[in-house]
């Protein structure tokens, strides 16, 4: 859904302004040149989800996630709540759509211990109603 993937884009872009992350958003993968740390996004799934009036909604699931190269949690678990702050109930506008629900609905923290790289996975669950 393009739209979706816009607006989310420019949402991060104009509330993630300044620290590490800022400029480090990307669809599916980053480049391979990518430096540390940086944040991927994708969609996961969509479903329609008509209501009892008979509107169409969609209900997506969205998946961040955050990679960094730091010895320590410290820094992506700041980066993870830099992250949270600025998109937990987020108000996003969506071309064609009203949005209703921007919410986590699961987290987990990784590190992978052959690449030395930590990987803070966030879901977000959307729903979309069609204008």
């Amino acid at each position: 859904m393009k739209a979706l993937f816009q607006a989310i884009y420019t949402y991060y872009g104009a509330h993630v302004t300044t620290g590490a992350l800022a400029g480090q958003l990307f669809v599916n993968e980053a480049p391979q040149d990518t430096s540390f740390p940086f944040v991927v996004y994708r969609l996961l799934s969509i479903t329609p989800d008509p209501n009892f009036a008979g509107e169409v909604q969609e209900e997506a699931t969205i998946e961040f996630a955050l990679y960094d190269n730091s010895i320590s949690c410290s820094n992506i678990t700041d980066y993870y709540a830099t992250i949270i702050g600025q998109l937990d109930n987020a108000k996003i506008t969506v071309t064609g759509y009203t949005s209703l629900i921007f919410e986590r609905d699961y987290a987990s923290l990784d590190f992978d211990i052959e690449t030395d790289i930590w990987t803070y996975t966030i879901q977000y669950r959307v729903l979309l109603l069609k204008s």
